[in-house]
């Protein structure tokens, strides 16, 4: 091979890394909406991949996209136009897995893009409520939801969520305590079967398991709480050590008291942000490796150091925010039917969440 083409082929290689390495800092992004959808409040959101996005919301509205946000699909669910569908998981453009909040519940499934929904579980009890949907895999699945009998309610699936049953070990919750519905993340898996809720009300704490469910620990956290409006909104955890939970009091969503923790010792201690994110969030999503983002009703805030300090993207409301996990496709939603992106998008290395 001529040396000069060699060393033309090795400079092009070198740039290419390089620009495939750039993080785009706060300066770079910003928050664009694409769309104003049904009159619906979004706070279920799902991104399988860098193309495809799934939401849902309230009055039995889900939408799904293919080409991140060019062309949305809305379609009102019939015979659920009362739902307020708050939890989404998608596993790809085709199949998905929805639940509302408020009874009689229901948990709803497409295998056909949504063209169809199955109905796979219903609970009349007027105590229902559910909060959270995610999974730790294809097959096993978790589902959180506010107390009953003394206990919050878990349900489990086994085999993608054709069927669902209650986990008979699931912690005792105090008088008073509860989970929040704002954005279907006070729940979080990972992929080794590790299980985080964060809970508010009276309480402010933080429940872990290392085994799907079968053990629980306890962990009190300095949030603020005291009132039903009160507590932690949102878990996040990178690494079965690394965590940030947020969260705050949505009837005063103005306050940045106490509203983000940090734990980089598997929920043995945590610490206050240096600079908290400003307001109410109701929801935190990883961007890269080092990088955060919150939304609530306040605004967007991102982190670039992990969490350590805080400082506003967008000052518009959002409900959720949630990633394609390579940082790529960064998605927020929120009342009457907003739909917004990270643009540009960030090019990073996938995360193993």
């Amino acid at each position: 091979m001529n040396f000069r083409i060699f060393i033309y082929l090795i400079l092009i290689l070198f740039i290419s890394c390089d620009r495939a390495a750039k993080i785009l800092t706060k300066s770079d992004l910003k928050v664009e909406l694409l769309t104003q959808g049904p009159a619906s409040s979004l706070r279920g959101l799902s991104v399988p991949d860098d193309s495809t996005f799934w939401a849902c919301g309230s009055k039995g509205w889900v939408g799904r996209s293919v080409n991140r946000g060019k062309n949305i699909e809305w379609k009102q669910i019939k015979g659920y136009e009362k739902c307020d569908f708050r939890s989404i998981y998608a596993f790809n453009a085709h199949l998905a897995i929805i639940a509302n909040a408020g009874s009689p519940a229901y948990i709803l499934k497409t295998n056909d893009a949504g063209g169809t929904w199955s109905q796979v579980y219903e609970n009349t009890d007027s105590l229902t409520f559910i909060d959270g949907i995610t999974f730790i895999d294809d097959t096993n699945g978790i589902l959180i939801g506010d107390p009953m009998n003394g206990h919050l309610l878990i349900l489990q699936t086994k085999n993608a969520g054709n069927s669902w049953s209650i986990q008979k070990s699931a912690p005792i919750a105090y008088p008073g305590e509860a989970c929040f519905a704002a954005s279907g993340t006070s729940i979080r898996t990972n992929k080794k079967g590790a299980i985080w809720i964060g809970t508010g009300g009276t309480h402010s704490r933080v429940l872990h398991s290392m085994d799907f469910g079968a053990n629980w620990e306890s962990i009190e956290l300095p949030m603020t709480m005291g009132k039903a409006s009160q507590g932690i909104f949102s878990v996040l955890f990178t690494t079965t050590t690394s965590g940030i939970v947020v969260g705050g009091d949505y009837k005063n969503d103005s306050l940045s008291l106490e509203n983000c923790l940090l734990t980089s010792d598997g929920c043995k201690t945590w610490n206050k942000p240096e600079i908290p994110p400003k307001g109410y969030c109701s929801c935190i999503e990883t961007i890269t490796e080092h990088q955060f983002i919150t939304t609530g009703t306040k605004g967007t805030n991102l982190s670039e150091d992990d969490g350590k300090t805080w400082a506003t993207l967008d000052t518009g409301s959002f409900n959720t925010v949630c990633s394609s996990g390579t940082g790529h496709t960064v998605i927020l939603a929120g009342k009457k039917g907003r739909i917004g992106v990270l643009y540009p998008k960030a090019i990073t290395t996938p995360i193993d969440k």
